[in-house]
């Protein structure tokens, strides 16, 4: 636990821990009983408890330093939904922690997820800020960029040229072509 930092990053549940531990040697140096021992249930399940504490701000923590950068960058209001969403993945994983948080192959899972739901919600929110300041006339540019994005990929993958179609069709035209190639 000392490891985790947890005497500093977890003082309360620390703390608790510690008074249980010294109430247990209390007991024993008592009595010199064995039995001073006997119920150690609270014990462990406060080592538990700082463990997937720990555990989870050890894994989560890139996204969460994600969530922290947007709200610091007045991002969490941009596009509200995507945010959402990442949260409530970021929440889930920490129910996932929370139940087993010493399976390395689940850990890895849920911390992976996590932070790609917490990129996304990043770049929605700084493409939608990105639009928002767009002006009247600016939106043809806008378009364009777009258009030169997917266009690029056209010539990446050596297709025929979609732009004369609609941004979706031009999509789905290029997954065809990937799809083709795969």
């Amino acid at each position: 636990l000392r490891k985790l930092n947890a005497h500093a990053t977890y003082k309360k549940d620390y703390d608790t821990f510690q008074k249980r531990i010294a109430d247990i040697i209390e007991k024993y140096e008592e009595k010199r009983d064995q039995d001073a021992f006997k119920d150690r249930t609270p014990l462990l399940a406060d080592m538990q408890k700082i463990e997937a504490q720990a555990t989870i701000d050890i894994v989560l923590a890139p996204a969460r330093n994600i969530f922290a950068d947007m709200k610091e960058r007045s991002l969490d209001k941009t596009a509200p939904a995507s945010l959402i969403q990442a949260q409530d993945i970021y929440k889930s994983s920490e129910v996932s922690i929370w139940k087993d948080c010493r399976n390395q192959e689940n850990l890895t899972r849920v911390g992976t997820k996590s932070l790609f739901w917490a990129k996304r919600a990043k770049h929605i929110s700084e493409e939608t800020q990105r639009l928002k300041e767009v002006k009247k006339d600016d939106f043809e540019a806008v378009v364009l960029d777009a258009e030169k994005r997917l266009y690029s990929i056209d010539v990446a993958l050596g297709t025929e040229d979609f732009r004369d179609r609609s941004f979706n069709d031009h999509a789905a035209a290029l997954a065809r072509e990937a799809k083709k190639r795969i």
